[in-house]
């Protein structure tokens, strides 16, 4: 019978949420479930501080709170994979000419590049990751249609059950 330290049952539980994490994004950018983990906890403290300044200041304004909540929803969503490129081109010209015809082209879209339309509706859905800012509860956070849309995902939930992104998992 071998006895695990608290280190050993700790980096067990997150390797265990890394991969639970991998399934539900497997584009992910980090492919170790460890490393992922500890990313996606710094970024979770990073929004943290966001809801913390906002209850206890100095003052923020409006734009200012915007613009850091959408650098960290940017690097989560980076790191997560949970991101689609604008629009896929084929690399093909389009038979449009330039001006009104083009701003009118159903198939570029006035790009002048033909756009893949039927990969654009095959992609899989992005999860709908959010950035709460009350700071009582954890900041990353899935919203809970999609957690009931899915109730497979093995991720913790809270009282209102939204999926949390980056639980602590130290006890």
């Amino acid at each position: 019978m071998t006895f695990l330290t608290k280190k050993q049952e700790m980096l067990a539980r997150i390797e265990e949420y890394g991969r639970n994490l991998l399934a539900v994004f497997p584009r992910a950018a980090e492919r170790d479930p460890v490393k992922l983990c500890k990313r996606l906890r710094r970024l979770e403290r990073e929004a943290a501080a966001i809801g913390l300044q906002l209850s206890n200041g100095p003052e923020m304004s409006e734009g200012e709170q915007e613009q850091r909540v959408d650098t960290v929803l940017a690097k989560v969503n980076k790191l997560l994979g949970n991101r689609h490129e604008y629009q896929p081109k084929t690399g093909a010209k389009c038979s449009c000419k330039r001006g009104v015809q083009r701003d009118n082209c159903q198939d570029c879209e006035g790009t002048g590049l033909v756009i893949d339309f039927a990969a654009i509706r095959s992609r899989t859905p992005l999860v709908p990751v959010f950035v709460n800012l009350d700071p009582r509860g954890y900041a990353l956070k899935i919203r809970d249609e999609w957690m009931a849309a899915h109730p497979a995902v093995r991720l913790p939930r809270d009282s209102g059950w939204y999926g949390i992104l980056a639980p602590d998992l130290r006890d």
